[in-house]
């Protein structure tokens, strides 16, 4: 880096490995007094991280502030997958730092298409059936750090249909599994909202409240079974059209 009085320039490309993402920062460093006494570090500029995830490439870019009590970006720009099949969003990261770390992650995006982002099926069904084991697969992962995030789109398409009103807020502890909350309007005039915990294992287990309705349950569950065929073939064979349950 270059320095001028207090403040350093610098650029710093720091390759990706197996387990970490490639960081590319353009900024600038700056030393000043503290009240304390001492002298505090901090970085303002730009910053791009860019690895894979699941197959997928994914990229985040945006100016980026950091000091002894956080690290944020704000704007935040987030792109997963190719030019071709890719979904974008934009918010905000804050990281807190101190004797207890947290994290905050607020993402929205104009529209989400999740079956062109299915990587190892293309059809409608395979992004459905995909995106469940994604869910199954990340159920009980803890965190050291806890995290808070919140991703929302008016529009999200997944086995050829489009979602409205979807709202998703996921937060992690280190001793339980993802506090998920998920609002959405559905096929078949259909709501759903959850709020609890998924527990994987022997016995797989759901922990929290639902509230669900459809107004056209064929429809709903013609649209699920792809995914879940056994639970939506008992629900065709219902006595009824539609359902409330809460």
């Amino acid at each position: 880096g270059v320095r001028e009085d207090d403040h350093w320039r610098i650029k710093l490309i720091l390759d990706a490995s197996s387990d970490t993402p490639r960081l590319d920062l353009d900024g600038v460093l700056m030393l000043a007094n503290s009240a304390a006494g001492g002298q505090v570090l901090s970085y303002a500029g730009n910053a791009n991280l860019s690895g894979q995830w699941r197959k997928l490439p994914w990229r985040a870019a945006g100016p980026l502030r950091a000091d002894r009590n956080a690290i944020m970006m704000d704007p935040i720009d987030l792109r997963l997958g190719t030019e071709e099949t890719s979904l974008s969003a934009s918010g905000n990261v804050r990281l807190n730092l101190g004797t207890r770390p947290d994290a905050q992650v607020k993402l929205q995006a104009r529209q989400i298409d999740l079956d062109r982002l299915s990587v190892k099926d293309q059809s409608s069904a395979g992004s459905l059936r995909e995106a469940v084991q994604i869910l199954i697969d990340n159920a009980s992962l803890t965190s050291a750090l806890p995290v808070q995030i919140e991703m929302k789109t008016p529009a999200l398409t997944i086995g050829g249909e489009t979602l409205s009103e979807n709202v998703l807020t996921i937060a992690t502890s280190e001793l339980e599994p993802p506090q998920v909350v998920f609002e959405s309007n559905g096929p078949g005039r259909s709501k759903l909202a959850f709020q609890g915990r998924f527990e994987t294992g022997l016995a797989r287990r759901l922990f929290g409240k639902i509230n669900f309705r459809a107004g056209d349950l064929n429809r709903f569950s013609d649209w699920l079974s792809p995914a879940a065929p056994d639970w939506m073939s008992r629900m065709r064979n219902l006595p009824m059209r539609s359902l409330e349950l809460a």
